[in-house]
């Protein structure tokens, strides 16, 4: 499953720069692969939001809960519900000499469905091919799914049929 880590320095105050991360709505315009983001719940240190990006050329949803330590600078989210598998991570908002170093960290697994049936018949066809049979076709085969690691690759395939390569 992905993880990435990214830190950067920003020359601000820690107690601004967390300040911004927590107006999310304020970071849409730095996020191109956003295409919306809309906050739909702010409960003491807890925030809900909506969020539609695109991945692969695929509108990816999801809604994510944003738990917020104020006073250690942190924030740990999640998505409980959408279209990842596992959507999970934090922010941590660190003072270093006149600014802050921010450390982000998160995992996440993503499949998204592609063409099943394409793929199941030429997987079909491979595998009778290997054994000297004749192609057997898909029968409404389910569908492909990949899985949408950090560089934006396939990383797994698993068809929702039993396999037949």
């Amino acid at each position: 499953m992905p993880e990435v880590r990214a830190e950067r320095y920003i020359p601000a105050p820690p107690e601004r720069v967390y300040r911004l991360a927590k107006d999310l709505e304020g970071l849409k315009p730095y996020l191109k692969e956003v295409e919306s983001l809309e906050v739909v719940a702010r409960e003491g240190a807890r925030t809900r939001s909506r969020w539609v990006a695109v991945a692969m050329g695929k509108k990816v949803r999801w809604l994510e809960e944003e738990e917020w330590d104020d006073e250690n600078l942190r924030n740990r989210f999640f998505s409980p519900e959408g279209d990842f598998d596992r959507y999970e991570g934090t922010w941590v908002f660190l003072p270093e000499g006149e600014g802050t170093r921010v450390v982000l960290t998160l995992t996440y697994e993503l499949t998204i469905p592609i063409f099943g049936g394409l793929l199941q018949k030429l997987g079909a066809e491979a595998h009778a091919g290997e054994r000297g049979k004749p192609p057997q076709g898909t029968g409404g085969a389910g569908p492909g799914r990949f899985l949408l690691n950090r560089e934006g690759l396939c990383s797994r395939m698993d068809l929702s049929r039993p396999k037949t390569l």
